[in-house]
């Protein structure tokens, strides 16, 4: 095959798995709907408000019933979910091209794996939940850092001034809306603003930022857990939707409150306590797939990014990429979503990498004789029967949320095929 053929080739992949995601979701929760486009039970977890007292999760909710005269509840969370999502995939790219990284196999990979765009798009899952807005907000910060390594001096404070108010602003909304963003968006945030402190050492505030960002995000984390709701607080919430929502979310039930609402005022025990199910009904034998299987595809993303700019020495790229990993996963040992988790999880530090690449700091010797070994082994990751097994680990299998059922561990492309005849039948109609 000529190499323009091949070039040809690669581009017209690429452009598959990244568009036809997208398309997927904008005729599935833009089209019919009068039908539910996801889990009733998922829908509600952003219905979560303050009509009862102040309780944790409840901003976004609050903010959806204030509107809901303007627009129907449902419609306003398939609006916010779409979006949200599409938001995502553009910064996603944008910040790709804009690190000029030019590497197709990083980004087919990083599209693929389990939790990423293609299956997010393709079957509807991980950016329904509130994850996908920490996404958004971690994507705009990456972009704003990437923004301030290709400026002048001059120009790069700005870009600092900004980066540093979007943390100390937009951070406990974050907190508000899901009290879980200290463990998953927030070491990444604060590991973020370090490093832009640690190549700016002559901006003082940084400091300061740094020690108030952390103490306001922590705080607003032990206020949401000291007002974690109770079974009245639940029902006044879920009474405070309207009778038509309520009636859709849950036709047999309308009168008791649904999913998260209900579990609203569940304690640290009872969330603990669902850890045990992964064991108990067998899932923990999917995790040991999923896990493993995308944890490998971000040391081949990291293995090619780390070796980009230099193939002998060892630099601080892969401590940086690893601090970024490990600190975001505490959630897989308070909650029983592993799913949810790991996409989220693969999702944030695919982007942190991408930004590493203009990292000065991610760039300076290492001296570590431990990371140093382990790049050591992640350079002979960078293989392309690694590359072909991660393509098509992606192209075969779906990683579920939460609750495992062994049937659907295959891509569903019966029903990404009915999905898109579905959703341009009535389109076709009108």
């Amino acid at each position: 095959m000529s190499s323009r053929k091949y070039a040809l080739l690669k581009f017209t992949f690429l452009a598959f798995i990244l568009e036809a995601p997208l398309l997927i979701a904008y005729l599935w929760m833009m089209g019919n709907v009068s039908q539910a486009r996801f889990n009733p039970r998922q829908m509600s977890e952003w219905l979560i408000n303050y009509q009862g007292g102040f309780v944790r999760r409840g901003l976004v909710g609050e903010i959806i019933l204030k509107i809901s005269s303007v627009f129907p509840i449902t419609t306003s969370i398939y609006a916010i979910v779409f979006w949200a999502f599409a938001a995502y995939v553009a910064l996603f790219l944008v910040i790709y091209l804009k690190a000029r990284i030019q590497d197709w196999s990083v980004l087919a990979v990083a599209i693929l794996l389990q939790g990423g765009i293609f299956h997010m798009g393709s079957g509807g899952i991980f950016y329904i939940r509130k994850e996908g807005i920490f996404l958004v907000f971690f994507s705009i910060l990456c972009l704003i850092y990437l923004n301030i390594q290709a400026n002048s001096l001059r120009r790069r404070s700005i870009w600092i001034g900004l980066l540093t108010f979007l943390l100390l602003t937009i951070s406990p909304l974050m907190v508000l809306m899901h009290e879980a963003y200290l463990f998953m968006g927030f070491p990444a945030a604060f590991l973020l603003l370090w490093i832009v402190q640690k190549e700016n050492p002559d901006l003082g505030y940084l400091k300061k930022a740094l020690i108030f960002l952390a103490l306001e995000v922590v705080g607003l984390f032990v206020l949401c857990s000291m007002f974690h709701g109770d079974a009245l607080q639940s029902q006044a919430i879920w009474d405070a939707l309207p009778f038509q929502d309520r009636l859709f979310l849950s036709p047999t039930a309308p009168y008791t409150p649904l999913g998260p609402i209900d579990s609203v005022a569940w304690s640290l025990g009872q969330h603990l306590a669902t850890i045990y199910g992964i064991f108990s009904t067998g899932g923990i034998f999917v995790w040991i797939l999923f896990i493993p299987a995308n944890g490998l595809a971000l040391m081949y993303v990291l293995s090619r990014l780390e070796t980009a700019k230099t193939s002998t020495a060892y630099v601080q790229f892969t401590r940086l990429a690893l601090i970024g990993l490990l600190s975001a996963s505490a959630m897989f040992f308070i909650a029983s979503d592993w799913g949810r988790w790991l996409a989220y999880l693969s999702n944030q530090t695919v982007l942190l990498m991408f930004i590493l690449t203009q990292s000065q700091l991610a760039h300076s010797p290492e001296k570590n004789q431990a990371l140093i070994s382990i790049g050591r082994v992640l350079r002979y990751l960078n293989k392309s029967w690694i590359l072909y097994l991660l393509i098509a680990y992606g192209l075969l299998f779906q990683m579920q949320e939460c609750c495992v059922d062994y049937r659907h561990n295959l891509f569903p492309y019966d029903g990404y095929f009915q999905i898109l005849v579905e959703s341009l039948g009535i389109y076709w109609h009108f």
